[in-house]
Order: C-alpha cells, then sequence, then structure tokens
C-alpha cells in the first residue's frame, strides 16, 4: 500500500482464523488532491447521499439490525460494514456483496477510494469491482497483496508464493512487473508506504515481530519492532493522515493501532463488530486520506444462495463509485 505527497490510504483486510490460512491481505490507496467540484466531487456526493439514505433506512427498520447500525438493502451473502473514524460505535454504512472468493483487499486502481479486489485462493481467479473485470494472476495457494507498487497513485496487485513476491502495477492478468525474495515462507505479507514516499513496499509479520523495508526487492529490513501478539490478526493503515502506513491489529473484537513504526502501547484502542466476522480490514473507501475500519460478515440468505453462478459484482458499485 503506498500514499502519495496528499493523503493517502491504505487497507490491509484479515480473515476470520477459522477459514483463513496464515495469511493477511492488504492493500493501500493513494489520495490525490481534488480540484473543483468535478466527477470525483461529485462521485464522493453520491456517497455521502446514499450514506444518508442507509442510515435513515437503519433508523426506519432498526429491528433488522443491532441497534443504530447501517442496514444492507438487498440479500447478499456478504455485508460490509464501513465506519468513517477510528472510533467504535454502530456502522455509518452497509455494502452487500456476493462471497466472490477466498481472500478480500480493499484496493484503489482509479483514484476513486478502497473498492472490493476479491482473489479465490483454490484457482487464483480474481474480480475487481471498479472495471467488473474477471481475471486471472498467479497460482493456486498464493497469498495475494495490492499496492501502489510504481507511485502512479493507482494500485497493483501481487501474489507472494512461499518468500516470493510477484507484484503487478495494474488490477489486470499478465505478467509480473517485479520479483524479488523477501521473509520466510510462513510468514504473514503485509505491504505498505512504511516512509510516506509514495510507494508501497513490503514487509512481513513474524509471530508479533514486523520486518518492513522501504525498496521493492529483497534484502534486510530498514524496520524492525515487536508490536501486538502472536495470535492477533495484523493491519496496516495510515490511521491519522500522515500519508504514512503504520501497524495495527485486531484482538477479538477490540483494534489496537499506531501512529508509527515502533513497538509501543497503541494510539488508538476501540471496539468493533464480533469476534465471528469473516474479514476485518482498515480501508480508505471515501479516499480522505485516512483509513478506517471495515468488518465483512457472511450472512444466511433466504431462498437460493446469493452468490450460486458466476462471481459478480453488486449494483452498489456501479451506482455510487461511477
Amino acid at each position: 500500500m503506498s500514499l502519495p505527497a496528499s493523503p493517502v490510504a491504505r487497507l490491509v483486510y484479515h480473515r476470520a482464523p477459522s477459514r483463513q490460512r496464515a495469511g493477511l491481505d492488504g492493500g493501500q490507496k493513494r489520495a490525490i488532491p481534488m480540484r473543483g467540484f468535478g466527477v470525483r466531487n461529485l462521485k464522493r456526493f453520491l456517497l455521502v447521499i446514499a450514506a444518508l439514505i442507509t442510515a435513515v433506512s437503519g433508523w426506519m427498520i432498526a429491528s433488522m439490525a443491532p441497534a443504530g447500525a447501517a442496514v444492507c438493502e438487498g440479500e447478499r451473502d456478504v455485508e460490509h460494514h464501513l465506519r468513517f473514524s477510528n472510533t467504535g460505535g454502530p456502522s455509518e454504512l452497509c455494502l452487500p456483496d456476493f462471497l466472490n472468493g477466498t481472500d478480500l483487499l480493499w484496493c484503489d486502481n482509479n483514484f476513486n477510494g478502497d473498492d472490493p479486489v476479491w482473489f479465490d485462493s483454490t484457482t487464483a481467479d480474481w474480480i475487481d469491482y471498479n472495471t467488473g473485470l474477471f481475471f486471472h494472476f498467479g497460482r493456486p495457494g498464493d497469498i495475494p497483496v495490492c499496492g501502489d507498487w510504481n507511485g502512479d497513485g493507482r494500485d497493483g496487485i501481487g501474489v507472494v508464493r512461499g518468500a516470493t513476491w510477484f507484484l503487478r502495477n495494474a488490477i489486470s492478468g499478465g505478467p509480473a512487473n517485479v520479483q524479488f525474495n523477501y521473509g520466510r515462507a510462513g510468514d504473514v505479507p503485509l505491504a505498505g508506504d512504511w516512509n510516506a514516499d509514495g510507494r508501497d513496499t513490503p514487509g512481513v509479520r513474524r509471530e508479533n515481530v514486523w520486518f518492513l523495508r522501504n525498496a521493492l526487492s529483497g534484502g534486510a529490513a530498514q524496520l524492525q519492532f515487536s508490536y501486538g501478539r502472536p495470535d492477533d490478526l495484523p493491519l496496516v493503515g495510515d490511521y491519522n493522515g500522515d500519508r504514512r502506513d503504520t501497524p495495527g491489529v485486531v484482538r477479538g473484537r477490540e483494534w489496537f493501532l499506531r501512529n508509527s513504526n515502533t513497538g509501543g502501547v497503541a494510539n488508538v484502542q476501540f471496539t468493533y463488530g464480533r469476534v465471528d466476522e469473516l474479514f476485518w480490514a482498515s480501508a480508505d473507501f471515501f479516499r480522505r486520506g485516512i483509513d478506517t475500519p471495515i468488518i465483512s460478515r457472511q450472512v444466511v440468505v433466504s431462498g437460493a444462495t446469493a452468490d450460486s453462478g458466476a462471481a459478480r459484482a453488486p449494483d452498489w458499485n456501479r451506482t455510487l463509485k461511477r
């Protein structure tokens, strides 16, 4: 994940321990200055309107959801519950989704904020919601990552296979643009802009020790520190808008976020979600330059399974983000 000279966004998503191999899904975003109202601000305006509509709907049918929580419109297999500050409380926006893979990343390839990018570790197939593109990259069993590898403000994808990283500068199929070895097999791969230079570079977590590198190459870590506990779920994000990605962990329902790449106590701690969520993430959906919590929850759909058949993007993506 990388952020540009303007506020950047970053995200990392973790799958529930009972359903995930040792691995982390991470991504990042970059915030670009906006001039005038323009199409991008129009999109943001539409998203705000959608959030208000969702909030009103939640008030009208509160009996169907936790008190105060945003309510998803339409039945799908997965609900993404977003908050727009690093605090506990009810979700402020709910997005219904199809269960389109085994791993979920939040990536930005169009300067419009983080959107879901699904990866299926059984087939190495991907789906990008921004483009509606289905493609193949990597091999079954790879661990997916995403980030701005070349500093152009758009996220690309990557896979980690053992200790070998294969990175591509676009969210599409094709050959890797960069390949190198970093970390060890069994490490949790991470991606972030550790030094605020606008480019995402690799990191790994081993037990509770973080090893971060500021170049897309093998070699020694430039930053090494201990944070969290070995069984915590790791996150990466820019939690305070300084364009630098830093560590976070989720422990049960508790989020512990730190604003520097050092060991120590959490700068921010709050409770959000349940212990049985499908994925945990920190992402910048509105491209405000700060990453905030997202939990993804699998839900029971009445009647036929909502994701039966080919993978697909939900309607909200087309109506709100285009």
